[in-house]
């Protein structure tokens, strides 16, 4: 049922702590976690600045991230096991570009991809209704259906795995203008990309139909939590205020 020269001979890149505990369990012998929630806080372009970046947004030392770690020894072929969390799909492309960087082909890459586990019948039904969430987990699927996914693997298309690679490029640009573009249209094979702007956008400063410059979505709910009814209002109407958000560190 494995495949890829061999389940234990492969590179599996697990995107959580839970995932990398459960591909050592069922047989992988060489497992990087790369794990970190790349929806919030700062990215970077280059390694050496964004693990900088990364540091001082979480104010920990602590190495879950290893992707970028001198300790890795990288050898083809490479399983990226990758849920529907919109976390690990960001994360997925940050991957792509940094193999693509190494020198790695995309037929050296094999990315398992996989849907959300069914919900219990207790589940909320606004939850059930969203395409992605952050909470989802390889780890959630049995074993026998980890190994079947990986008996299947195939390399991406060298179209997709491009795009992937300049999502990341964008998503790391000091101007969101192209990743928001990007976003707005929609890329096939990354259905990801309207939720996430869903998300992201909420930090954006807005403008109304007559051009004003209105808050974010964020600062407003902050500022109305802060202020009083009467100061709030008065600071959100005022036209000559402008108030700039920040999103992957970049004003």
């Amino acid at each position: 049922m494995a495949n890829i020269v061999e389940f234990g001979g492969a590179t599996h890149v697990a995107l959580d702590g839970l995932t990398t505990e459960r591909l050592l369990q069922v047989g992988a012998t060489h497992v990087v976690c790369a794990s970190d929630l790349l929806v919030i806080g700062p990215s970077r372009r280059d390694a050496l600045e964004h693990e900088r970046a990364r540091r001082a947004w979480w104010n920990s030392t602590e190495e879950w991230d290893k992707l970028y770690s001198s300790d890795v020894h990288w050898e083809p072929p490479i399983a990226l096991w990758v849920s529907a969390s919109l976390h690990e799909r960001v994360n997925l492309w940050r991957i792509c570009s940094w193999l693509r960087h190494f020198g790695f082909a995309h037929h050296d890459i094999f990315i398992l991809d996989f849907d959300p586990v069914p919900p219990s019948r207790a589940a909320n039904r606004e939850v059930l209704a969203r395409p992605f969430t952050c909470s989802e987990s390889v780890s959630d699927h049995a074993d026998a259906v980890l190994l079947d996914r990986l008996g299947k693997a195939r390399p991406w298309p060298p179209e997709r795995y491009d795009c992937a690679v300049r999502l990341w490029d964008s998503y790391v640009d000091e101007n969101p203008l192209s990743f928001a573009e990007s976003c707005r249209a929609g890329v096939e094979g990354f259905p990801e990309l309207a939720p996430l702007w869903a998300f992201l956008s909420c930090f954006f400063p807005r403008r109304t139909a007559e051009g004003d410059l209105r808050l974010s979505r964020f600062d407003e709910i902050t500022l109305s939590r802060l202020s009083t009814e009467r100061g709030f209002r008065a600071y959100e109407t005022d036209p000559r205020r402008e108030k700039s958000a920040v999103v992957n560190g970049s004003p």
